[in-house]
């Protein structure tokens, strides 16, 4: 996952307050392409974290857990970056069972985020 550019101003922080933000800086055509590149990487890192929780593969966990969690800070989405790090900590401690209740709330969280605050129109 590359790192995406940080813009000093729109750190305002909350979900969905530096998403506004940066849509002001950058301009709607710009921002949607930022948006469509995270839900594209947002949503192939929760597939990878699943391949991996099925091989019980837990660095691999920890390794995209930390990326999308970067990348969610980045842009302002904490709930996201809150459930990357309970993904974190649960595949280090190996549990198989939390790290996939986890997972499939990371799926719910991105799917809810990524429509209501990403992909919507200003």
């Amino acid at each position: 996952m590359g790192r995406l550019k940080v813009f000093p101003e729109c750190d305002s922080g909350g979900d969905g307050l530096r998403l506004r933000a940066l849509r002001q800086v950058v301009g709607e055509l710009r921002f949607q392409e930022i948006a469509e590149e995270a839900t594209y990487r947002f949503s192939a890192a929760l597939l990878e974290m699943k391949n991996a929780a099925n091989a019980q593969d837990f660095t691999a966990i920890r390794i995209q857990a930390v990326l999308v969690r970067a990348v969610a800070l980045q842009l302002g989405l904490d709930g996201i970056a809150k459930v990357c790090s309970d993904a974190n900590i649960a595949a280090g401690s190996r549990d198989v069972i939390a790290v996939t209740a986890i997972l499939g709330r990371l799926g719910r969280v991105l799917d809810t985020t990524l429509t209501r605050e990403m992909l919507r129109r200003a």
